[in-house]
């Protein structure tokens, strides 16, 4: 136990930055709240089949330090050019070298879903969040359009704008559903994963 607590303290660590970025971020961004519970999820998964990660062999594998290696370079990269994505993946790589290093490759495809979901927690770049959000809430402004129009109302429509009789309706971002869709996909993840 002594080894893990202090590998699992340097690792904190060496991240500490972009840990508290992300706790931050998390709090702050109700599209990324549910990141909070991801790592929860996670253990929850390998708490969950403990007795058989017991049975894996486990190894240490010297070709697991040039992932730890790398991920540690792109997170230095990442913090120098100050870009929290590659900081981000940087700490995912280097979680998996680490698992690899020190556990060997058969605990690394044990745990290859608790690693895998992790990703989820990586917001994505604005303009790919914009490719997705944007065509939701169309959709959701088309799909409010119909229903003002079946109960015998005027619309017109600008864009995301509803002009209804003396009053002017924005579809906001919020209503895109996006919030929503992302908690679901991790859950839904999660789900298929633990049954």
């Amino acid at each position: 136990w002594t080894a893990t607590c202090v590998v699992a303290a340097t690792f904190v660590a060496l991240f500490w930055h972009i840990l508290a970025v992300r706790f931050h971020y998390y709090l702050e961004a109700p599209r990324y709240s549910h990141c909070l519970l991801l790592p929860v999820v996670a253990a929850l998964w390998i708490y969950d089949r403990a007795d058989a990660l017991r049975s894996v062999p486990r190894t240490v594998a010297g070709r697991g330090l040039s992932a730890l290696v790398l991920g540690v370079v792109l997170y230095d990269y990442g913090r120098l050019i100050n870009m929290n994505l590659l900081q981000h993946a940087g700490m995912l790589v280097s979680l998996t070298g680490l698992v690899w290093t020190l556990l060997g490759p058969a605990m690394l495809r044990a745990l290859a879903f608790p690693l895998s979901y992790l990703v989820l927690m990586v917001p994505l770049p604005k303009t790919w969040d914009d490719r997705i959000t944007l065509p939701l809430q169309g959709f959701a402004t088309r799909i409010a359009q119909t229903f003002f129009e079946a109960l015998g109302w005027i619309v017109v429509r600008e864009g995301n704008v509803l002009q209804l009789p003396r009053i002017k309706l924005l579809v906001e971002e919020g209503c895109s559903g996006i919030h929503s869709l992302y908690a679901l996909v991790a859950l839904a993840i999660a789900w298929v994963f633990f049954v």
